[in-house]
């Protein structure tokens, strides 16, 4: 339903209904007068009985040829009735994919170098001052820190886990009004501290303890949900959204392997 205002006179005016008919054409398109007239009212200033200025609600005629909607309609149902099924190149997805391909080559670099060493790390704070469980393994005192930090482990990481899943489901929505980029930027801020915690142990001897409680901290800043949502942005064609995981993978552990 359309509403158009018709004048006498002026440029650009709209072509008038010729007196004692039923129907006008609005750009070469007939139309008529519509039912849709209670449910407008007229302007401030403007009278419907006065010829000079008038608002006409009307309808398009539903035909063939002549209707607007349909040619709306034939114009629009290629592309919502016929989605895209072209294939896209791996090369393509790896392109839109090199924000989240950086970033996982980051996180991989980041953990990758530390954890051989990390576990013994935590099994020697356990075990007690003075205890080095890199070089003695399989002594008493360190099959005691490791039963202790087996503990601490599972206490700390069903703790984390129980948070993860709730920030899962709702940061994807979160990430819709914050944007997907700042989300992924305040994780990868975030991974800094456990690290940063650990140097302190290693380097100046502070408590382990700043990074056994830090890194749960940080695992329940769980993104998945918005690494979803991120994947369903970029990659719109949804029959290639499975490629696009494999292409992610594969870069993924290229990225480790390098």
């Amino acid at each position: 339903i359309f509403s158009a205002r018709r004048k006498t006179s002026g440029r650009g005016r709209l072509p008038t209904r010729p007196a004692g008919t039923g129907a006008m054409t609005l750009i070469g398109i007939p139309v008529e007068k519509g039912v849709g007239k209670a449910c407008t009212s007229p302007a401030k200033g403007e009278n419907f009985d006065d010829p000079e200025e008038v608002t006409t609600p009307f309808r398009v005629r539903h035909g063939t040829g002549s209707s607007l909607d349909g040619a709306l309609a034939s114009d629009l149902s290629s592309e919502e009735r016929a989605p895209d099924t072209r294939p896209v190149s791996s090369r393509t997805i790896a392109w839109r994919l090199r924000y989240v391909f950086v970033l996982a080559w980051l996180t991989t670099l980041q953990y990758g170098s530390l954890g051989p060493s990390l576990m013994y790390l935590s099994q020697s704070f356990f075990a007690g001052s003075g205890a080095d469980c890199e070089a003695h393994p399989s002594s008493d005192i360190c099959k005691k820190g490791a039963v202790d930090l087996a503990f601490w482990s599972g206490i700390s990481r069903g703790a984390s886990h129980s948070v993860a899943w709730l920030l899962a489901l709702s940061m994807g929505s979160w990430s819709d009004t914050l944007g997907r980029r700042p989300i992924f930027r305040a994780k990868a801020s975030a991974s800094i501290v456990p690290i940063v915690m650990l140097a302190l142990h290693v380097c100046f001897g502070v408590s382990l303890w700043l990074y056994l409680v830090a890194g749960p901290i940080y695992e329940a800043f769980d993104i998945n949900g918005v690494f979803l949502a991120f994947m369903s942005d970029v990659i719109q064609e949804p029959h290639a959204r499975a490629q696009a995981f494999g292409v992610l993978i594969i870069g993924w552990v290229g990225g480790a392997l390098l």
